[in-house]
């Protein structure tokens, strides 16, 4: 084990107030900081570890609907994804996009990019008929907050192209 992870923060109520919920805040900062670090080095393998000790933190003491609970559940995700490990950063955007939807709502923009993130995993990993329809979901959101000449759009439809190569692919290779 890490000697940082295995440090642990004692805290005798799930629900910390005053003090204990800054301390509990400032860890998990902390920890993304860290993750953070090891992430713009390309250091994948030491930006894990950071980020799911800060997720099992907010799990442990916040809510699952609370902002770095969500925040959490993304970034581990990213880095799964950015590793190549599909099926495990899939968990985590899943995740993502359940909690966003329950906090946020399912209109929100936040919403719309964790459905984006789980629609590209989904084509990462081949599964084209999930990939399109959070794509669909995404881009349709998007267009709807924002338009059609708007960044966010363009980046779902520009997913909605590589999804309909990866299908002209996949029938190339029967």
């Amino acid at each position: 084990e890490l000697p940082w992870a295995t440090k642990k923060i004692q805290l005798t109520s799930k629900q910390p107030t005053g003090k204990k919920i800054n301390q509990v805040k400032q860890n998990w900062y902390r920890l993304n900081s860290q993750s953070d670090v090891f992430y713009e080095k390309d250091n994948l393998r030491e930006a894990l570890p950071p980020a799911l000790t800060a997720l099992a933190l907010a799990e442990q003491y916040f809510s699952e609907k609370h902002p770095l609970t969500l925040r959490s559940y993304q970034s581990v995700g990213i880095l799964y994804r950015r590793s190549g490990l599909y099926e495990q950063a899939e968990q985590y955007f899943r995740k993502a996009v359940t909690i966003s939807t329950a906090l946020l709502g399912a209109n929100h923009p936040t919403t719309a990019d964790h459905i984006h993130d789980l629609s590209v995993i989904y084509r990462f990993q081949n599964k084209i008929k999930q990939a399109e329809e959070q794509c669909t979901k995404a881009y349709t959101l998007f267009k709807n907050m924002f338009g059609e000449d708007d960044l966010h759009t363009m980046k779902s439809l520009r997913n909605r192209a590589s999804i309909y190569q990866a299908t002209h692919f996949h029938h190339l290779a029967e």
